[in-house]
């Protein structure tokens, strides 16, 4: 694998996070619209004892969507834990903290110079030093 391509793998890690985050929003919305329906009307002459046909569906449907969002959510948590682990058997803590920076919380070079207490061009120079040492361990 070429530093191009150990970059574009390591760059997945924040693009299944986001995509994550997103899917569990979205499982929220769901269950906020189910909080919101309600299934007796009691304004009417006739008290509805059931809930409707309309409603029962709506809550299935609703049901469906929530195991697909968490299956794939489930599975972007797999991969994210994938790429993390080729992280975490790096050797130099150094070369670890600055991938980590760089690509889980899209860090800039001059924010992880700050915080690791080093150069810009330290950064950068462990940087290549990490993603020549970096090997991806498939399944």
């Amino acid at each position: 694998m070429n530093t191009q391509e150990k970059k574009a793998y390591l760059r997945q890690y924040r693009a299944i996070k986001n995509e994550v985050d997103s899917l569990k929003c979205e499982i929220e919305e769901i269950k906020d619209l189910r909080r919101s329906l309600s299934g007796i009307d009691y304004g009417k002459d006739r008290v509805q004892s059931t809930p409707s046909d309309n409603l029962i569906n709506s809550i299935c449907t609703q049901e469906k969507l929530e195991e697909r969002l968490l299956k794939k959510i489930n599975e972007g948590m797999a991969r994210l834990d994938d790429i993390s682990k080729c992280v975490d058997v790096m050797a130099d803590p150094s070369e670890r903290a600055i991938l980590r920076y760089k690509y889980f919380t899209q860090m800039t070079w001059e924010d992880i110079a700050s915080k690791m207490y080093i150069s810009r061009t330290k950064v950068i120079s462990i940087h290549g030093t990490a993603l020549k040492n970096f090997a991806v361990h498939r399944k």
